[in-house]
């Protein structure tokens, strides 16, 4: 090593070694300032001590707060538990009730929940022993002030453990609340209320009237404007008379609203608004008013049933007269001469029609006006369908509505000579009936009769004619019995024929629920509260309407006619338009609306909403551009207050056109509500309440 070398190595030892005592021996200032350094890092470290104690302490304040909640919910649990059993205990004495294999019942499953939530609830005590231990530990470090982070990673661990099996326990819980077990539901398909129907039409019409009011200006028409603003104004009459009967206290008043329908069915049988009005539009508006509606109207008085009220024999119901002289063995004469269906003593002449589609016809002089601008708005709606159909008024010549059949003459023959005597009810016979059989019973003209009151609705106008052009009742179809249930034992003794099939009955096309032909529900019944048919797959469905014409009414008479005329080889019914819908109080909520909410999915036609009316080929179509759908969520309504004295607590419809799936909280099942139906909803034993109460709280969606 050089001698250089040696000199740094030298140095170097020389200023650790003067480095060393300078450490060793600080200024006497410089004691102050490391002694206050020391203690200021032993209150620090105390201070944190505290916090993180503190923090740890708390552990203890979660982890109670935890089981509380889930003893809590655990009550619940055996609460609902105990309740779903006795349910289920109850419904296993109803004659509907279900067999379960051992161990897979109602009962078993919730037996097993209880004793699983037992077993849980049962662990929270030593739960909450140990966290009370840890709290104690944590306290003892904590006060001592000797919290250090070493300490504090021994603290961690455990802590999270305890509050893990805490929440754990909650979840335990809460699952277990949500468990259940869907052994029974039942949704039932409900009749929409007879005034609720009254009021869709009233609703209807008034939108008729207000359409047709504008057209009429258009054209420069102001007799026809007049005229139509002055049925507007009847339409909106009723209706406020309608809204007051709805909302008044106690049960429905349709028999205190024979005023308000007729005025309804004057507005809707005026000018070209009996064209828009068809069963089918009626429908989709959910206005499809009934026989039995009408009966209820007119104070129980059941025209069509009543038929000639027993003063003549009679074919079906509404159907073929004959002289009570005559009897039984004239009709069948006459049956066997005109190629007619017998059934028992009634004759269904099902294939005579009349020559070239032309149908002439008389109205008698007593024949109120009422009556005949009924009657020419059905003939109305027959000829726009099937044009080919021409009426033909030939005009009277003798006789009256009382009067015997003999005396009773249009101008022309053979002819429809158009009655309405006041203790007949409504009936006609089946197609045209040959002239040379009128001299030989002692007939003048064909008669086709129309009680005031009692018959007088363009339905019940359109279904006489419907038999006069030769079609029978849909109900008597051979495949009748797939489509509806017959209740024997609630028909009226003697007159079960009314119900026999005819096994020659038409059948090309499918069974009709629409047809302006079908007896209604409650036809001919013993209990007038009882039905007589349901339509099975439906039975909330009405059968029996009596608004106007179905598209496959339309599609038969065509059947029928095509040989007498080339014209009737296509009907003219077109696709379905819409007018908006005004509100209770006739004003128009649709006008520049944005999107559907609530109110407008019901009312507007841009939410496919509003009053749906028939279209026919070559005449003008009311449309708008839709929006985009309503949200499921607006589409169920409650509708409770509409079914005063039933015994549901909660009734809704769905005014949407798609069904919808819904779900409530409390109740295990999911309902699904058809398009337009009227629905009440149970769920093992328990009745659906919360989504007529609380709809925002259920989740929907399209079905």
């Amino acid at each position: 090593m050089t001698s250089h070398g040696v000199f740094v190595i030298f140095a170097s030892i020389v200023v650790m070694a003067s480095s060393l005592v300078t450490r060793r021996n600080p200024a006497p200032g410089d004691y102050v300032s490391h002694a206050t350094h020391a203690e200021e890092i032993a209150a620090d470290r105390h201070d944190l001590g505290i916090q993180k104690g503190n923090v740890l302490v708390k552990v203890y304040t979660n982890v109670e707060a935890e089981y509380a909640q889930a003893k809590g919910i655990a009550q619940e649990v055996i609460a609902k538990c105990n309740k779903r059993i006795a349910d289920f205990e109850s419904y296993t004495k109803t004659s509907k009730a279900k067999k379960f294999s051992e161990g897979a019942s109602p009962k078993d499953f919730y037996g097993n929940l209880l004793k699983d939530v037992d077993a849980l609830v049962k662990e929270i005590p030593k739960g909450l022993a140990d966290a009370a231990a840890f709290r104690e530990e944590v306290n003892a470090v904590k006060t001592d002030g000797q919290m250090k982070g070493s300490e504090m990673e021994r603290f961690k661990a455990p802590g999270n453990a305890l509050q893990d099996h805490a929440m754990l326990t909650l979840k335990d819980v809460q699952n277990m609340l949500e468990k259940d077990m869907v052994w029974d539901e039942d949704i039932n398909e409900l009749h929409e209320p007879a005034l609720e129907k009254l009021h869709q039409q009233a609703l209807g019409a008034l939108a008729l009237s207000g359409y047709e009011e504008k057209r009429a200006e258009a054209k420069g028409d102001k007799t026809e404007a007049s005229n139509e603003k002055a049925q507007e104004q009847k339409a909106d009459h009723a209706l406020e008379d309608i809204v007051d009967k709805i909302k008044s206290a106690g049960k429905e008043s349709m028999t205190e609203s024979e005023g308000d329908f007729e005025d309804l069915q004057e507005v809707l049988s005026e000018g070209d608004t009996a064209e828009m009005v068809s069963a089918d539009a009626a429908a989709e508006n959910n206005a499809l008013v009934t026989a039995n509606d009408l009966a209820r109207a007119h104070g129980g008085k059941r025209g069509e049933d009543e038929g000639t009220n027993g003063k003549v024999e009679t074919d079906s119901g509404d159907v073929g007269p004959a002289s009570a002289a005559r009897g039984a063995a004239a009709l069948q004469m006459l049956g066997t001469k005109l190629n007619a269906t017998m059934s028992g003593d009634s004759i269904a002449l099902q294939y005579t029609k009349w020559a070239g589609a032309k149908v002439p016809y008389c109205f008698a002089p007593d024949v109120s006006e009422h009556v005949k601008h009924i009657m020419l708005a059905a003939m109305n709606q027959y000829t726009n369908a099937v044009p080919c159909l021409d009426f033909i008024d030939v005009g009277w010549k003798n006789g009256s509505s009382t009067d015997p059949a003999g005396k009773q003459n249009c101008k022309e023959s053979p002819a429809i000579f158009v009655q309405s005597n006041p203790n007949q009810g409504c009936w006609s016979y089946i197609g045209h009936i040959p002239v040379d059989h009128y001299a030989h019973y002692g007939w003048g003209s064909q008669a086709l009769q129309m009680q005031d009151p009692g018959c007088v609705s363009i339905g019940t106008a359109a279904h006489e004619l419907g038999h006069a052009l030769g079609m029978a009742h849909e109900q008597s179809r051979p495949d009748r019995d797939d489509k509806l249930k017959i209740y024997w034992d609630n028909v009226q003794p003697g007159n079960e024929h009314n119900f026999k099939i005819d096994p020659a009955g038409y059948t090309a096309i499918k069974y009709d629920i629409l047809s302006v032909m079908h007896y209604d529900g409650f036809a001919f019944a013993k209990d007038p509260k009882k039905p007589t048919m349901e339509f099975r797959s439906h039975p909330g469905d009405d059968v029996g309407q009596r608004v106007g014409l179905s598209a496959h009414d339309v599609m038969q008479v065509e059947a029928m006619y095509s040989s007498e005329s080339s014209s009737c080889k296509s009907n003219a019914l077109a696709d379905l338009g819409c007018l908006d819908k005004p509100d209770d109080s006739g004003n128009d909520i649709c006008k520049d609306i944005t999107e559907c909410n609530a109110k407008a999915t019901d009312h507007c036609c841009a939410c496919k909403g509003g009053v749906t009316v028939q279209c026919y080929e070559g005449q003008p179509c009311p449309k708008v551009d839709l929006l985009p759908p309503p949200p499921p969520m607006n589409c169920i309504e409650d509708k409770t207050y509409l079914f005063t004295g039933y015994p549901y607590p909660c009734i809704y419809t769905n005014v949407c056109d798609f069904d919808v799936v819904y779900e409530c909280p409390g109740l295990p099942c999911s309902h699904s509500v058809r398009s337009k139906s009227y629905e009440a909803a149970s769920c093992n034993g328990n009745w659906q309440t919360t989504v007529c109460s609380a709809t925002a709280t259920c989740t929907m969606r399209k079905a």
